[in-house]
């Protein structure tokens, strides 16, 4: 009777005992076998070999030494649990690994401060082009409208018309005139602060990078290109230096 039940206890005990095998590896991935692990402060492994060991149930504290590195982690091992597995993993980055990364960071740097150093040109002068060009094409529908609106019996080249002396078409023609002569004056306008635009940019100086600050006394400024606007006309101010 008594081998009897020490034969059914000992069945029982094999199957509520949790059981663990701990795992260790590098930070590519390899296997670590010369590591020692420790469970509450009690060495249980001095080499992994993919063997279980089996733990009380409960809140239990893992630490994993390897060489002159430690890894702890705390685990809760659940009564009957079997075959479970406790991971822990050494990164090691290798100088081979990290150099490489520096070597492309620095073209990545270099490639940035020389964008950073280009000369650009400003894009006001393209700004004011692209105004004159929408001018213009005011202009342009505003000279279809006006023409459209002359009288049949008149003409806007000849500036006559075949009518009775007081007949209304001659104030009809006359409005249309007016219209079709602000069109023209709008796109002549437009077209001419457009080219102006275009001109001030293909003229402008890029500019250089600015230089380190040192003790000497400054470069002289580059060539310079500025417009100009007034009731009577505009025009473009040249300025450089020698």
């Amino acid at each position: 009777m008594v081998q009897s039940d020490c034969a059914r206890f000992s069945e029982e005990l094999q199957r509520i005992v949790p059981t663990v095998t701990f795992v260790a590896r590098d930070g590519r991935g390899n296997d670590l076998p010369d590591v020692s692990v420790f469970v509450d402060d009690v060495a249980v492994a001095s080499k992994l070999t993919g063997k279980s060991y089996e733990l009380d149930p409960g809140s239990r504290t893992v630490r994993f030494v390897y060489g002159d590195k430690t890894i702890e982690q705390k685990v809760v091992v659940s009564q009957g649990e079997k075959g479970r597995t406790v991971a822990a993993t050494f990164e090691d980055p290798s100088p081979a690994a990290a150099a490489p990364a520096s070597s492309a960071a620095a073209p990545a740097a270099m490639a940035s401060a020389d964008d950073a150093e280009q000369p650009s040109r400003s894009v006001v002068p393209l700004v004011i082009a692209g105004a004159g060009l929408v001018t213009a094409a005011v202009g342009a529908v505003i000279i279809g409208v006006g023409l459209g609106d002359v009288p049949d019996n008149c003409s806007y080249s000849d500036k006559e018309c075949v009518a009775a002396p007081e007949d209304p078409v001659f104030d009809d023609a006359k409005s249309a005139a007016g219209t079709v002569n602000l069109g023209i004056g709008l796109a002549a306008a437009g077209a001419g602060v457009a080219g102006l635009g275009l001109v001030w940019y293909l003229v402008q100086d890029p500019g250089a990078p600015a230089a380190a600050t040192t003790g000497k006394r400054d470069a002289p400024a580059g060539r310079k290109v500025t417009p100009w606007f007034s009731r009577n006309g505009g025009g473009l101010n040249f300025r450089t230096a020698f």
